[in-house]
């Protein structure tokens, strides 16, 4: 082997040392996997003890969810107000809010904090990649902003 050969080939081996450091040094954000949230009219409700007890609600459409995986929806109310979603769990004689959470959309996502998946609201009409991330708090038994929590997960 020449000495141009050996040059060469130090030169190919340090572009491509370079190369590899870059691809793990600069990470792009994380991915999180949703789950579209399938609103109905309140109309369709069944009879029955939600439906009863939704029934004192206003609202247009709800969504009903599995959010803490005890085989027991929770219940997501589209509220007539503009931009807004109430979270409820059903209670023995009643409904319990969760939170209400300020966005034009919403979706579940697949992490948990607390055993309870998170939601994401999107409120930019104009960019479907920047959303707010609410957490369960179980300090507080509500969906909170999670910007709002500290490291501890109490509310700041």
């Amino acid at each position: 082997m020449s000495f141009f050969d050996i040059g060469l080939v130090l030169f190919y081996f340090k572009f491509l040392l370079t190369i590899f450091f870059l691809a793990f040094a600069f990470q792009p954000e994380m991915s999180h996997a949703t789950e579209a949230l399938t609103f109905t009219h309140k109309d369709s409700l069944q009879k029955g003890r939600a439906a009863k007890l939704l029934s004192h609600y206003d609202f247009e459409q709800f969504a009903a969810v599995d959010l803490n995986n005890d085989s027991i929806d929770e219940y997501i109310l589209k509220t007539t107000k503009d931009e807004a979603f109430e979270v409820l769990a059903l209670g023995d004689d009643k409904l319990i809010s969760l939170g209400v959470i300020n966005a034009r959309k919403l979706m579940v996502s697949d992490s948990r904090t607390n055993g309870v998946r998170s939601l994401f609201g999107f409120s930019d009409p104009n960019n479907d990649f920047e959303y707010d991330i609410y957490t369960w708090d179980a300090m507080n038994s509500s969906f909170v902003l999670a910007t709002k929590l500290d490291q501890k997960g109490g509310l700041k």
